[in-house]
């Protein structure tokens, strides 16, 4: 019995390999993500920081995608970029040496009651709109008013 089991138990364990083998276990099969790189411009001026993101028009499912702006740049890859398809572009522009918000980043108050207030916006946000192409990478440059 004890040789049955010692064959088996290998067997079993080989058998459960190929399995995830062939479903191609990690491949990521979804839609595939875009590589976008850019610049982000201000009245002339590299933004010195802040965000970008790209958040689907209504009636595309997909993610959305956000990163930094640093010295006027940003890049997304094809692990954390958007998927093809129309984008809202939102960016958010950070006072020098200060949170998004205009000063240390803001963060809720515990005490505040549900449904209160959320702090408001900054004075620095654009909101643009794209077409992110079905390619591998994707270079899209804002120029903001």
């Amino acid at each position: 019995m004890n040789g049955v089991r010692r064959k088996f138990i290998p067997l079993v364990g080989a058998c459960g390999l190929a399995t995830l083998w062939l479903a191609g276990c990690g491949r990521g099969d979804g839609p595939k993500r875009v590589a976008v790189a850019g610049s982000v411009m201000h009245r002339g001026s590299s933004l010195k920081s802040g965000t970008i993101s790209f958040l689907p028009d209504k009636g595309l499912k997909a993610p959305a995608a956000t990163t930094d702006v640093a010295n006027g740049q940003y890049r997304f890859t094809v692990h954390d970029g958007p998927i093809a398809g129309p984008y809202q572009v939102v960016v958010v522009r950070a006072p020098e040496g200060k949170g998004i918000f205009g000063d240390t980043p803001v963060k809720r108050d515990p005490r505040a009651p549900p449904g209160a207030a959320a702090p408001k916006p900054p004075a620095g946000r654009w909101e643009l709109r794209t077409e992110v192409p079905a390619k591998a990478s994707f270079r899209y440059d804002v120029e903001l008013p």
